[in-house]
């Protein structure tokens, strides 16, 4: 859908390739979109000089809108996107999960190289505030798994400590898969299975929650 109206948006008419990227980002970039969940994009332009490329991107967002979809969206250059990692260690996180959905693929490319660079520049730093903002969501949400009404995606050993554990692998191992980076660990391959089949279990609990309550949660 995104890619359609890409297509019916940027490149329709007498408009060209403007060279912007629409990259996914969050769980829309690791294709884990629960059913009412966010859809996050980052427009990633080239400058902000062009009239006709923000007309264009405020098109494709008007229609995602009349359709009902929540979206999260920014629109940044490389240089503004890589200074909004470097603030907020959420937006970090969201672009560690980027995809490419359309547009772009040279900016694209140019884009994760320079946020793989920075990621390595600063990475014990990075490291230090993730785990340091694990620990305060661990205890805002009583400091322990054993609860009897568990916030699926905060609390401890729910959803969103997979995510942390993803990336820092991605921090520390850029470019490997999950899986390459536990076997350098002695993590074996049931005890990742088992992860993976506990974190597939949350997902689909977390869609039912969503479709119950009608709501994202």
């Amino acid at each position: 859908l995104m890619r359609e109206m890409y297509a019916d948006t940027l490149i329709t008419g007498d408009a060209k390739p403007s060279g912007a990227s629409v990259i996914a980002i969050g769980g829309y970039g690791r294709r884990e979109l629960a059913p009412f969940s966010d859809v996050d994009v980052l427009f990633l332009v080239k400058s902000r000089r062009s009239q006709k490329e923000t007309q264009q991107i405020q098109s494709m967002l008007c229609l995602l809108w009349d359709m009902g979809f929540q979206v999260g969206h920014s629109v940044r250059t490389v240089k503004e996107a890589l200074q909004m990692g470097n603030e907020d260690l959420v937006s970090l996180n969201s672009m560690l999960d980027a995809r490419l959905l359309a547009g772009s693929q040279e900016h694209y490319d140019a884009f994760e190289q320079k946020l793989s660079l920075a990621v390595k520049r600063n990475r014990k730093s990075i490291v230090d505030k993730m785990l340091r903002s694990m620990e305060e969501r661990h205890l805002s949400q009583g400091g322990t798994a054993f609860i009897q009404e568990p916030d699926i995606k905060e609390a401890k050993g729910g959803l969103r400590d997979f995510h942390f554990a993803g990336w820092i692998a991605k921090a520390f191992y850029p470019g490997q898969k999950i899986e390459q980076v536990l076997q350098q660990h002695q993590v074996t391959a049931t005890e990742w299975a088992r992860a993976r089949q506990s974190y597939e279990f949350l997902q689909r609990l977390r869609n039912e929650l969503h479709f119950c309550s009608n709501r994202k949660i």
